[in-house]
């Protein structure tokens, strides 16, 4: 179903009809796979009070001022105060304390609608596609990391577990409020700046993913993220 909803996301959006259709076919099908990860990673991040929904906010938030500094569509900016709105609603039951879960119908939800967008600024300017990246470079990172570690190291990656390093550092401080709060910090003081200068002041797209990314993946390693205790 969801590489279902994925190739009817790439198809409604469409695609550049210059290129051959071989081109199109292999890209469609990278697209969707992306999709998909993303779809996924975001319901994998879904573990601790107020995250899923405080990352959406912040994400939303952040690429709304982005899309509405460079003059871009302007319906995107909508659909993302309708999530960020939406978000808010979830998180007075769920944050600080826990009164109500988001589980898959909500997380799924929100990976797949980033997913697309994501797909669908590359229609717009692909500096839109990497500021997306950056964005949500907290939970890419960590969900990436954390899947990749478990499957070199021959670990059911099909299983539930709590390796992620969200989970470990939640279990450091003894606290989802300080960790989720943390990674809202991170996404504003760290990711946005950076997704700023590579959407608004040209900054190369490659350097201001290693430059985002480098610190989380550094991170990762350094609370043996994927590792069971």
């Amino acid at each position: 179903m969801q590489f279902l909803l994925a190739g009817l996301g790439i198809y409604f959006i469409g695609m550049n009809n210059e290129w051959p259709p071989s081109i199109r076919l292999l890209i469609s099908g990278l697209m969707i796979l992306f999709i998909v990860w993303i779809t996924n990673l975001y319901n994998f991040m879904d573990g601790i009070n107020g995250l899923a929904a405080l990352e959406a906010i912040s994400v939303c938030v952040a690429m709304a001022f982005i899309y509405w500094m460079q003059a871009m569509n302007t319906d995107v900016i909508y659909l993302l105060i309708v999530i960020t709105s939406s978000a808010c609603g979830f998180l007075f039951w769920n944050f600080p304390k826990a009164k109500l879960f988001m589980g898959d119908a909500g997380s799924l939800f929100l990976g797949l609608s980033f997913g697309l967008l994501i797909v669908g600024s590359a229609n717009e300017n692909f500096r839109l596609v990497v500021g997306w990246l950056i964005m949500l470079g907290v939970f890419i990172v960590d969900a990436s990391y954390t899947l990749t570690y478990r499957f070199i190291t021959r670990q059911l990656v099909h299983q539930a577990h709590r390796t992620h390093a969200y989970q470990k550092i939640a279990t450091r401080f003894n606290s989802h409020t300080k960790t989720t709060l943390a990674i809202v910090a991170i996404n504003f003081f760290w990711l946005l700046p950076i997704a700023l200068a590579v959407t608004i002041t040209q900054l190369n797209s490659a350097a201001a993913l290693l430059i985002a990314y480098a610190p989380l993946l550094l991170l990762a390693q350094k609370i043996q993220a994927g590792r069971a205790e």
